[in-house]
């Protein structure tokens, strides 16, 4: 059993994981795990209602299954960048056939990670999804309190 104890975890409050995977025990495992990490999670059990997770939800992180019926991985992928809902959030392909990373990473994807999920692998992609989530925070709150959010070369503008 990994060790969770405070000191080893990253801080990952506020960050709101969306797990799609059409295998119940490995999505809510998941879900249980990011959960003592820290996170809001929700889990969606196949394709369709990972996308309708999508829009209601608005994760910063998205872990996909890339092996599903109906819409798989590559098909919620393209979906979510089709309709913007990929702006912003970081998606990682999760899935058991390791031969696939070309064709997710070019379908979109951020990040490939093989089944099963190393808890440094997990660690590393709770840092770099937070990381992102500050930044993106950042310019939302630029943009609301009038300032521009699109610098020019020059820098931000000086008020």
């Amino acid at each position: 059993m990994p060790d969770l104890s405070e000191s080893t975890l990253p801080e990952s409050a506020e960050l709101r994981v969306l797990i799609v995977d059409d295998d119940p025990d490995v999505a809510d495992a998941l879900a249980g795990l990011l959960e003592l990490m820290g996170c809001r999670t929700t889990v969606a059990f196949g394709g369709e209602s990972g996308l309708r997770m999508l829009q209601l939800f608005k994760p910063g992180l998205v872990f996909l299954d890339l092996g599903m019926p109906g819409y798989d991985g590559v098909g919620v992928m393209h979906r979510a960048k089709t309709f913007g809902q990929a702006d912003g959030a970081m998606y990682v392909c999760l899935t058991g056939n390791k031969y696939e990373e070309d064709r997710a990473l070019a379908s979109g994807f951020d990040r490939f990670v093989h089944k099963p999920m190393t808890m440094d692998k997990l660690s590393e992609i709770l840092s770099e999804a937070r990381a992102r989530s500050v930044v993106q925070d950042h310019w939302r709150l630029k943009s609301v309190d009038g300032t521009s959010s699109a610098f020019s070369e020059a820098g931000p503008p000086m008020n």
